[in-house]
């Protein structure tokens, strides 16, 4: 190990400087001696192998001089040994041990501390005799040097809200309005430009009085809230006194059988069914019942003529019931009566008896058999289905009635009149005579029907038209539009 002082570095910079070739075989001379190169420890074992080989390599035409490396003046020489080494480096060890204390002065409180070397360049060394000034503490230069404050940091001001002006009139804005494309301008100024161009007068768009935007900020938030503060401070109660609290009144209390439990249902997963619901709307109807109800619909929606239109007006349930009483006191007989009836009269024949075969008093069914009776003028109640399909069929019969002064009514269901004759259905039935046990009401039962019903109701029922009647959403819509034709026309008025 060596050290140089500082006549040793400025010897050094300036043998670097001049960089001469200097022969070390050859013995230097006395001038030179400054220009030196630094000595280094050179065992004589590896200096005289050194000379033998280059000996061997090169002719020697003659033995120069050997170098006396202890004649070579340097600056500073250390001999170092292995054993030296070690001792210097348990000597290092143990210094490093004592001066781990380090003495901190406090330039304020002027006290001395003991801190720990934390040092981790194990090389540096450091003396103990060093003073170290703790520049970590914070020295309060203008106040007083007894005491330590931290600075007072001021409230920041609040930033300042930024003043824009309208594009158009180039004034502060009045009534601010934003259009859909996001540009700001004057209540009154931005409809002007509208109506001029229908476009922003910004970037150009299509833009209407209609898609305008009130435009809201901070600005009139606060003063939204300080008229709402001077509402609530005008409505608050005056100090006076509070006000007396209304007694509530107690609900009586609802008296509960203890024999019966409450048991709410849980509908969740493996609880309780859910109750049945009204599943019309997703049924899937068959064709036939899909047509019955179109056809009615469009029955309701399309003008009807008059003489389609009277098939609508029905008998009313309470006389329909009185009626159909009575025809099935003349239900004609069936094929199983018949066949009994003929094998009597069969049998009667056989025996030599003379049978009484009366003309029996039944229901005459059958659309030509019924329009017969009437020209015959024998009919004396006709009773027509109001569903007969095609309607063709039976269009014309009401006319007929009435020329022949004969009772007639329109009842519903074809199908109902075919259960009094034994058949699915029948168009029209008549009746030609009663019985006398039955007259006094088969009489109430014609003057109901022909005063207040049909046979005077003719012309009344000739000139009605029928159908005409919207869904629910055009009707809406129709009264929409006269509340709105009679606003405009009230408003004209005043």
């Amino acid at each position: 190990m060596s050290t140089r002082s500082g006549r040793g570095a400025i010897k050094s910079y300036r043998r670097r400087k001049t960089g001469l070739e200097i022969d070390l075989n050859q013995e230097p001379g006395g001038e030179n001696r400054e220009l030196e190169g630094p000595s280094t420890q050179v065992e004589p074992q590896q200096v005289q192998a050194s000379q033998q080989q280059q000996a061997v390599q090169m002719p020697q035409p003659a033995q120069p001089a050997t170098i006396d490396v202890e004649a070579i003046v340097d600056d500073d020489v250390v001999e170092s040994s292995p054993r030296a080494f070690a001792e210097a480096k348990n000597n290092a060890r143990n210094n490093a041990r004592r001066n781990r204390e380090r003495t901190i002065v406090d330039v304020d409180l002027e006290d001395q501390n003991r801190i720990t070397n934390y040092c981790r360049n194990k090389r540096r060394r450091e003396s103990s005799s060093r003073t170290v000034i703790n520049c970590d503490l914070y020295i309060n230069l203008e106040s007083s040097s007894s005491s330590m404050r931290e600075p007072v940091q001021k409230a920041p001001e609040p930033p300042k809200e930024p003043v824009f002006n309208c594009p158009i009139c180039m004034g502060p804005l009045v009534e601010e309005m934003s259009t859909r494309c996001g540009h700001i301008f004057c209540k009154s100024c931005i409809k002007a430009a509208i109506s001029a161009q229908s476009k922003c007068p910004t970037c150009r768009k299509r833009v209407t009085v209609k898609e305008l935007i009130r435009f809201c900020s901070s600005k009139h938030f606060a003063e939204a809230e300080s008229v709402r503060e001077a509402c609530n401070a005008d409505m608050a109660p005056k100090r006076g006194g509070k006000a007396p609290v209304p007694a509530s009144k107690k609900k009586p209390e609802k008296v509960t059988n203890p024999l019966f439990e409450k048991r709410p249902k849980q509908f969740g997963i493996g609880g309780a069914l859910p109750p049945k619901r009204d599943l019309t709307r997703f049924v899937k109807w068959p064709k036939t019942v899909q047509i019955q109800r179109k056809k009615r619909i469009l029955k309701q929606r399309l003008k009807v003529p008059p003489a389609l239109n009277q098939f609508t007006k029905t008998l009313d349930k309470n006389l329909a019931t009185s009626l159909f009483k009575i025809l099935l006191k003349y239900r004609p007989e069936d094929k199983a009566e018949k066949k009994e009836r003929l094998l009597k009269r069969a049998q009667a024949e056989t025996e030599g008896k003379t049978v009484e075969a009366k003309k029996p008093i039944v229901v005459k069914y059958g659309l030509n058999h019924v329009t017969y009776l009437i020209e015959q003028n024998k009919a004396q109640l006709v009773v027509i289905a109001h569903d007969v399909d095609p309607i063709e069929l039976v269009v014309w019969l009401p006319a007929l009635c009435r020329k022949m002064e004969i009772p007639y009514c329109i009842v519903k269901g074809k199908a109902r009149l075919g259960s009094i004759v034994h058949k699915k259905t029948a168009s029209v039935l008549c009746l030609t005579s009663v019985k006398n046990e039955d007259k006094l009401e088969f009489s109430r039962v014609l003057e109901a029907i022909k005063v207040a019903n049909f046979n005077d109701k003719y012309d009344e029922y000739r000139k009605k038209w029928g159908g005409g009647i919207m869904g629910s959403k055009s009707q809406a819509k129709t009264k929409a539009k006269e509340r709105l034709l009679a606003k405009e026309a009230a408003q004209r008025m005043s």
